[in-house]
């Protein structure tokens, strides 16, 4: 028996010039399954490529609406995607429930858009120079998906702590210390930790 799966697909053109003043042309193809199955959908969310959407979109409202419709609109759509997996894929439904159900791979979602809200390039505070939320702003637009995510959810390290074998070289580079949660339960007063989002590193 033959299964037809039915695709979607995008054809990418790019026109670029060359040092030497070449014009060249790259086009890229993509074909990605379609499917009518909610839990399949949810089940292949990326909350990596998600988180790197609302990023984009987040700085592009910002240029051409308020700041405030900006944090707004990635926040609204944060509760659709919940509201959705919650009506469609639990068996409360639409019914009131204190715990926050969402999918294994998309767990992460709900604090990488809090994270996303608390940047710079889209806080609402009046005390951020415009140059530097330009700054951030075009970061949150150009930075690839590995390293915008750690620039929105910085990387958090316990220094004191510190298993004997960090900072020694391993075999696949120099060995790390365990990243913790970014959460104060983690603050000790006597502790030294290090805060690095791959633009800054903060020392406390």
């Amino acid at each position: 028996m033959l299964w037809y799966v039915y695709h979607c697909f995008f054809l990418p053109i790019f026109s670029l010039s060359s040092l030497k003043g070449e014009r060249r042309i790259r086009v890229i193809t993509l074909a990605l399954p379609t499917t009518t199955n909610v839990s399949e959908m949810f089940a292949s969310a990326d909350q990596v490529a998600i988180a790197t959407l609302m990023a984009n979109k987040a700085v592009e409202r910002a240029l051409t609406h308020k700041l405030e419709d900006s944090r707004d609109y990635i926040f609204q759509r944060l509760v659709d995607i919940l509201v959705s997996y919650k009506t469609n894929m639990t068996s409360g439904g639409a019914g009131a429930s204190a715990a926050l159900a969402i999918s294994d791979n998309l767990k992460m979602l709900p604090v990488l858009i809090l994270g996303l809200l608390k940047n710079v390039g889209i806080r609402q505070s009046a005390q951020i120079p415009p140059d530097i939320r330009a700054y951030s702003q075009c970061l949150l637009t150009t930075l690839p998906s590995q390293l915008l995510i750690p620039y929105i959810y910085p990387t958090f390290f316990s220094l004191h702590s510190m298993p004997p074998e960090a900072g020694t070289v391993g075999e696949n580079g120099v060995i790390m210390p365990p990243a913790l949660p970014l959460t104060s339960e983690r603050l000790e007063r006597h502790g030294l930790f290090l805060i690095e989002d791959g633009q800054t590193i903060f020392l406390y």
